[in-house]
């Protein structure tokens, strides 16, 4: 897996076949983080992942300038009272949030998850990163699993959060999406045992 993942951040197209990891992709913790903060926006932590992600580019020093302005308070009481005061990008961001978090009132974990990769653009912003296509299958995936737990008889986005968030306190995952192929033209990792023959 630690092959695959250098060649991939040289650019060099990997195959590895690894079982896990999905949890762990770049693009898939970054939309958990934000399905998180839709359901809860007073997580510190994975609202400060959401607005630093390519979904809202807040940079560093928007954050800490934000941050700075009121260190007390929960991350998000510090963002609103930044675009109460006409602070353009936190504005942006809070009507993005508040139109999620409404929409999230009384959907479907898949449908909430779809409308954020409307918004935000996630799958066309995943599609033109390096290995585009392996992201943008992944967060596809995110939203068949959403699927699957709404057919299992659950519903709403806080009970799907709450199961991702016990699967990942256990120690578990799901398998990530196998957009490339081992027959695709790509640099191929394999265990002795598996290149036997």
């Amino acid at each position: 897996k630690e092959y695959a993942k250098e060649l991939q951040r040289l650019g060099v197209p990997a195959w590895a076949d690894t079982g896990g990891g999905f949890f762990a992709a770049p693009e898939v913790a970054v939309a958990v983080s934000l399905l998180r903060v839709i359901d809860n926006p007073l997580l510190d932590v994975d609202l400060a992942a959401a607005m630093m992600s390519a979904l809202f580019d807040f940079t560093a020093d928007e954050m800490a300038h934000i941050r700075l302005a009121d260190r007390r308070a929960p991350l998000y009481t510090a963002v609103q009272r930044r675009a109460g005061e006409g602070g353009a990008h936190c504005l942006e961001f809070c009507g993005t949030l508040a139109r999620l978090r409404r929409f999230a009132a009384g959907a479907t974990a898949d449908a909430v998850i779809r409308r954020v990769y409307d918004e935000c653009g996630c799958l066309a912003k995943a599609q033109v990163m390096r290995m585009g296509a392996s992201r943008r299958a992944n967060l596809l995936l995110l939203v068949q699993y959403a699927c699957d737990y709404h057919a299992s008889g659950y519903r709403g986005l806080s009970g799907f959060v709450g199961f991702v968030d016990r699967l990942i306190e256990r120690g578990g995952d799901f398998a990530p999406a196998a957009s490339l192929s081992e027959q695709a033209d790509v640099v191929r990792i394999m265990s002795i045992h598996r290149s036997k023959g």
